[in-house]
């Protein structure tokens, strides 16, 4: 007896193992069934495409508004979704103002007039003003001389530090007063140079008369020759610079107050001396005119920011009753899924009892 009812068991697991097993196939090859038939009508033909093409100056703009429903070939369609895709891109082109400046200096006094047009880099530009600007420089302009001739020795320290000159003023043309300061005191050549020497003789009624400690006979009518170099050593006169020409009586006989006999006389000299300039300068400042030329050029270039786009955009439109279709199809793909889960996990769950009560 327990063996056959273990042969019996064993038989009934084997023929619920495989009803199981066909139970499981039949739902899998339903699910396989339903999701097979689901890209068929997603693929169906009850739909079709509209395209326009335009253009626009950036991607956001100038996309069509398509219609939300149309009816054609007395079917409804509905409007499901657009794309829109670039087809070329195209620089705009645009007007580019050019500017150029061209400065140039003249003296206050030059005529100047810059060119109406200016060629640079093949680009011709046309004059659109000018502005004029007087400038001075100071110290820069004409040099203004001038000097004081002495021709006797003279000091630096003597000589005075300024000059008044008369010039041109370059920048008006009218003469003007300027002070020029001294720039040096330089020696300029030389020569002789008269001069005298005074002289008073004592004794005059004797047979000899004095002079300077020295005794001097007779009365002759020049009186002193033969003592030039006593003379001129007597007052301190430098023998290699100086030179007696004459001596002569300036007086007659006469009684000074001291009761003496006295005569007068003058000694004729020359004396070398050195000549001096003392230079003068000024540097006026530099008076000119700035001229400022402006021009202006205008060229067509092709714009680095601004584009012109050209677009498609596509409407896609799908038949109302297709679309139906599909959500009936997609909600009864979704049903038939569920309900093979839970045969799924029925068939499991009772496997596991049936175990259980078995063992």
């Amino acid at each position: 007896m327990v063996y056959k009812k273990y042969t019996f068991c064993k038989k009934f697991k084997e023929e619920s193992s495989v009803k199981n097993k066909k139970f499981v196939s039949f739902f899998l090859v339903a699910a396989a069934l339903l999701y097979a038939s689901t890209p068929v009508l997603a693929a169906s033909k009850d739909s079709f495409s509209k395209t326009i093409n335009f253009k626009a100056e950036n991607e956001q703009e100038n996309i069509p508004d398509f219609d939300k429903e149309i009816i054609k070939d007395g079917q409804k369609y509905t409007l499901s979704g657009v794309s829109v895709r670039t087809l070329k891109k195209t620089p705009q082109k645009e007007v580019q103002y050019l500017t150029k400046e061209v400065e140039t200096v003249v003296g206050a006094q030059e005529e100047y007039a810059p060119p109406d047009e200016l060629q640079d880099n093949d680009i011709l530009y046309s004059l659109s003003h000018v502005v004029q600007e007087p400038i001075s420089t100071p110290g820069e302009g004409q040099l203004v001389t001038g000097f004081v001739d002495y021709q006797y020795p003279i000091q630096q320290s003597d000589v005075p530090k300024t000059k008044a000159i008369s010039t041109t003023d370059p920048a008006t043309g009218e003469t003007i007063q300027v002070t020029a300061e001294l720039k040096n005191l330089v020696q300029q050549g030389g020569g002789w140079k008269p001069n005298y020497i005074d002289i008073k003789f004592y004794n005059m009624d004797a047979d000899y008369f004095e002079w300077n400690g020295i005794q001097i006979e007779g009365n002759p009518e020049q009186p002193l020759q033969g003592y030039e170099q006593e003379l001129l050593a007597s007052v301190g006169a430098d023998r290699n610079t100086s030179r007696v020409i004459r001596t002569y009586w300036t007086s007659d006989v006469y009684t000074d107050e001291n009761g003496e006999t006295c005569r007068n006389a003058r000694a004729d000299i020359e004396q070398y001396v050195n000549y001096y300039r003392a230079n003068y300068e000024k540097r006026l400042d530099k008076n000119e005119v700035r001229y400022v030329a402006a021009y202006r050029a205008e060229q067509t270039v092709e714009s680095q920011t601004s584009f012109i786009y050209e677009r498609a955009a596509t409407a896609k439109y799908e038949k109302d009753d297709n679309k139906i279709a599909k959500y009936i199809m997609a909600g009864a793909g979704i049903l038939i899924l569920v309900a093979i889960v839970i045969a799924i996990l029925y068939v499991v769950s009772k496997k596991k009892r049936n175990r259980r009560k078995n063992g």
